[in-house]
C-alpha cells in the first residue's frame, strides 16, 4: 500500500510517503502456544510483492512446511510454498540477550516458479523485551525471564538481492527491505 504521513521523533516532524503493510495476527490461542519463534519478512522489488516466514511451531507436525507469497502486479504467482530459507551470522542482543540472523537465504523452485534471495542486515530498528510490555511488575519479569523465558521482538533494517524465476526466464531484484524476530521461549 502506498502511504503519507508525518513521523514526530525529538520534537521534529518530519513528511513521509512510500510503501507501506499493516500486519495483524489472530487466531483462537496465544501466539506463544502456537510458535517458539519465528522470522519474518516482505520484500517490495518493483513488480513483486514476496512474504516468507521461517516459523518453529510447537506442534511438530506443523513445522512440516514454511510460508511463502509472491504476486507479480496484482496476480499471484505463488500463494503457498516452503522454500528453503537459511538463517546464519547470529548476532546477539546486548541487553536483552537474545539473538537474531544478520543473514537469511530464501530459495524456492516449483512449478515454473522460483525464488533465489540473499537478505542481508544493516540496522536494528526496533528492539522490545516483551516482558516489559506485559504490565508484570520488575521481581515478576525478573522470575520468568531467568527461569522461564526470554520473550523478544526485533525489527532490523536489511539489503536484498536475488532472482525470481518464472518459466525458466530470472528477473534480477535487489533493493531494501524490513524483517522481524519473535522470540517466545
Amino acid at each position: 500500500n502506498r502511504i503519507e504521513g508525518t513521523i514526530t521523533q525529538d520534537g521534529q516532524t518530519r513528511q513521509v510517503k512510500g510503501v507501506g503493510y499493516a500486519d495483524h495476527n489472530w487466531g483462537k490461542k496465544p501466539l506463544d502456544e502456537v510458535t517458539r519463534h519465528w522470522v519474518w519478512g516482505r520484500i517490495f522489488a518493483d513488480e513483486y510483492t514476496i512474504v516468507y516466514a521461517d516459523v518453529d511451531y510447537i506442534d511438530p507436525a506443523m513445522n512440516i512446511a514454511r510460508p511463502l507469497y509472491i504476486a507479480k502486479r496484482d496476480k499471484i504467482i505463488v500463494g503457498t510454498a516452503s522454500p528453503a530459507i537459511r538463517q546464519w551470522d547470529f548476532v546477539t542482543h546486548p541487553v536483552l540477550d537474545r539473538h537474531y540472523p544478520k543473514q537469511i537465504s530464501l530459495d524456492f523452485e516449483q512449478g515454473g516458479v522460483g525464488a533465489h534471495l540473499n537478505i542481508r542486515f544493516k540496522a536494528l530498528v526496533e528492539d522490545v523485551d516483551l516482558l516489559t510490555a506485559t504490565g508484570l511488575n520488575p521481581l515478576s519479569r525478573w522470575i520468568v525471564r531467568t527461569f522461564i523465558a526470554k520473550p523478544a521482538y526485533f525489527r532490523v533494517i536489511a539489503s536484498y538481492q536475488g532472482d525470481i524465476i518464472e518459466h525458466g526466464r530470472a528477473t534480477p531484484i535487489e533493493g531494501e527491505c524490513l524483517y522481524e524476530i519473535m522470540e517466545f521461549e
